[in-house]
């Protein structure tokens, strides 16, 4: 394959994964405490023979917006949004796992769960439990929660030296390698949700500024199509 369709093939490549990263963004703009996630690129020069170097786009990989997401006050003092650094921990089949989003509710055992029914974990690792009957939940800012008069645990929340390590998954969580550590000063604040930081107006231009140099890539590769074919027309002439 010839040099410019190679340059051009990793561009057309690299606008891809970029516009699957704008359509993600904008599906998840209602998804709690999202975090917006943009590709990264650098350039990559070969120096063939001639010493002519060439450029191709390299994919560096994704970066995350950690950005704080708008709050809304929804007034269920079970939804807890954190301000700043932090994240919940949250106890799954496959381990402990990472989240913003602080939609929780009880169980039928009194435990403070997320929607997906995992249970949230103390600073302690533990689940928190909620007294039968009890008629008022309180929150403080550092995560201690009062059934009543009565102190029954302390949310858990944790940080890590490099949070854009952490690996998205499913419904909003994050698996991390590195041991998380406690986040002193964290900011829990209750009734509160923290809103994806997705800005719709921004990703509907970068969705047309892919297209845009999508389609002028694709011109580049035709225009270089149409050249090899009259190069090759000139060579070996008119049909006969």
């Amino acid at each position: 394959m010839e040099t410019p369709w190679l340059i051009s093939l990793s561009r057309q490549v690299a606008l891809k994964r970029e516009m699957d990263a704008v359509a993600n963004n904008m599906a998840n703009m209602n998804t709690p405490a999202y975090k917006a996630e943009r590709m990264m690129f650098a350039e990559y020069l070969v120096r063939p023979q001639k010493d002519a170097p060439l450029s191709f786009v390299q994919d560096k990989g994704m970066m995350r917006d950690l950005r704080d997401g708008p709050l809304t006050n929804t007034g269920n003092p079970l939804d807890l949004a954190l301000t700043g650094d932090g994240y919940f921990m949250v106890d799954t089949e496959n381990g402990e796992r990472y989240t913003r989003s602080g939609r929780f509710q009880l169980d039928a055992d009194g435990q403070i769960i997320n929607q997906l029914g995992q249970r949230v974990l103390s600073t302690a690792g533990q689940p928190i439990s909620i007294p039968p009957g009890t008629a008022n939940i309180s929150i403080a800012p550092d995560g201690t929660v009062s059934a009543g008069t009565e102190v029954v645990g302390t949310i858990g929340v944790v940080n890590f030296e490099n949070p854009r390590a952490m690996k998205r998954e499913a419904n909003n969580l994050y698996a991390a390698e590195a041991a998380p550590q406690p986040l002193a000063g964290a900011s829990v604040l209750q009734g509160m949700l923290e809103e994806s930081n997705v800005n719709a107006v921004q990703e509907l231009t970068n969705m047309i500024e892919v297209h845009r140099a999508y389609a002028a890539n694709q011109k580049v590769l035709q225009d270089e199509h149409d050249r090899l074919r009259r190069a090759i027309g000139q060579i070996i002439g008119p049909a006969r």
